[in-house]
């Protein structure tokens, strides 16, 4: 029941049952020192260069004066980069320490004749990563960018988790755990803001602040050709149409049409947010070629989107000329209509009908102003309209009003037994119609 590491002095008298000896001179030594315990926290104050380790004077506990002989590596197995110190205390603190670096710890008491203790089992832990310093973006583009960082004094194998959000991190976007100085986010969103920050964590896991949070805008996309790019067509107007090809809500798109396929004379509209634009006061049945653009911050734009679309406008319903019919005979006529303001080379469909267009009699595709009809019943009421057909095959409205005529009656003919029932009093006289409708009076 001796104390640990403690002074202990003997000497010896000799003694018989009638007197005892002067004793004899005194001889010293000192116990052993105690393997020193475990503490409660064994190591607390971990930064990036210093640490504090501590252990316990053992049980029983070495008194206050016990050296101990603390030796620090960075290899668990102190074969290299050993340091070794020594204190009459119960914690040690080394500074000038690596950052994120895993240092093992061995302590061992001695005693006062300098006889150490075997050493407490070995003990480590990680110092602290240095935080990343100047954030910074890289080849930003419509749906990725890199985000990059330096490292100060961190070692090779150091972990970084860079962070992304699109609300100042009020809710997390992305992020990305990796061993290099930057990352790389893709499958992002068009023309949107992007906030970015980035730390480092040590081999213990334990993170260190974040870098300062900073921005960027992806850039646009191009838009992209809706399935049915034109709506709304008429002889003045359309609806171009397209789809955000990833580009975000409130996105600002400039719409462009021309007559050109080069765009070199086109006619631009304002900047819209929506995915259509209403483009009116265009030519009739005219070919516009359209394609659109997005512009991000700044005004950059996107390229246009691709291929180019086009369209016609439509035709308009020709007028009805002052005299729509000319060369009225037996059997033909010439019907004719003002262009009602369709261009020179527009195509129109004049049909003729005997009953009201029920059904169609006879139709001509013509590009001139006028159709010549032949071939008809002599006699006969024919009803007559016209529409244009636009340079995409698209026919216009009709004509209106319907106009009508009547074919001229042509003079009967002979048949060859123009008499018939011949008697004293009488017979019948007979011929042919000569072309003239049934219900043509004859005299």
């Amino acid at each position: 029941n001796l104390a640990p590491n403690t002074t202990y002095t003997r000497y010896a008298t000799a003694f018989t049952d009638y007197s005892d000896s002067l004793p004899s001179n005194p001889v010293s030594t000192h116990t052993l020192a105690n393997l020193p315990g475990a503490a409660a926290n064994t190591f607390t104050s971990v930064a990036a260069a210093s640490l504090s380790l501590n252990w316990s004077a053992g049980e029983p506990a070495n008194p206050s004066y016990t050296n101990y002989e603390v030796n620090r590596s960075t290899d668990i197995n102190f074969g290299i980069n050993v340091s070794t110190s020594y204190v009459a205390a119960i914690s040690s603190a080394p500074a000038g320490l690596a950052p994120n670096t895993t240092y093992y710890f061995r302590v061992r008491a001695i005693n006062l004749d300098n006889l150490p203790t075997d050493f407490a089992p070995v003990v480590s832990t990680a110092t602290l990563a240095v935080d990343p310093v100047s954030p910074s973006f890289a080849q930003v583009s419509s749906a990725s960018f890199s985000f990059n960082w330096n490292v100060a004094d961190n070692p090779p194998l150091t972990r970084y988790i860079a962070e992304i959000s699109t609300d100042n991190f009020a809710t997390l976007t992305r992020s990305s755990s990796t061993l290099n100085t930057g990352a790389g986010f893709t499958g992002l969103s068009a023309n949107t803001l992007y906030y970015a920050r980035a730390r480092a964590q040590n081999h213990n896991g334990q993170d260190t602040s974040f870098t300062a949070v900073i921005t960027t805008v992806t850039t646009t996309a191009p838009p992209l050709n809706a399935s049915v790019p034109f709506t709304n067509l008429s002889a003045n107007a359309l609806t171009f149409n397209w789809a955000a090809g990833g580009n975000s809500a409130g996105t600002n798109y400039n719409p462009e049409i021309s007559t050109n396929s080069d765009f070199s004379a086109p006619i631009s509209s304002d900047v819209t947010t929506n995915l259509n634009y209403v483009f009116t006061g265009l030519s009739v049945n005219t070919t516009y070629y359209a394609h659109i653009r997005a512009l991000g911050a700044g005004g950059l734009a996107s390229l246009y989107s691709s291929p180019v679309v086009s369209t016609v406008t439509l035709a308009l319903a020709p007028a009805t000329a002052a005299t729509p019919f000319a060369e009225v005979f037996a059997s033909s006529f010439t019907f004719s209509w003002e262009n009602g303001g369709n261009p020179t080379g527009t195509l129109y469909t004049a049909e003729i009908s005997k009953d009201g267009f029920v059904s169609v009699s006879s139709a001509i595709q013509t590009s001139a102003l006028s159709a010549a009809f032949s071939a008809l019943a002599a006699n006969t009421i024919y009803q007559a309209r016209v529409r244009a057909v636009n340079f995409a095959g698209v026919p216009g409205q009709y004509s209106s009003p319907i106009v009508s005529t009547a074919t001229a009656i042509s003079a009967p003919v002979n048949v060859p037994v123009p008499f018939l029932s011949l008697s004293a009093g009488g017979f019948t006289f007979s011929w042919g119609n000569g072309g003239n409708a049934a219900g043509t009076n004859y005299n």
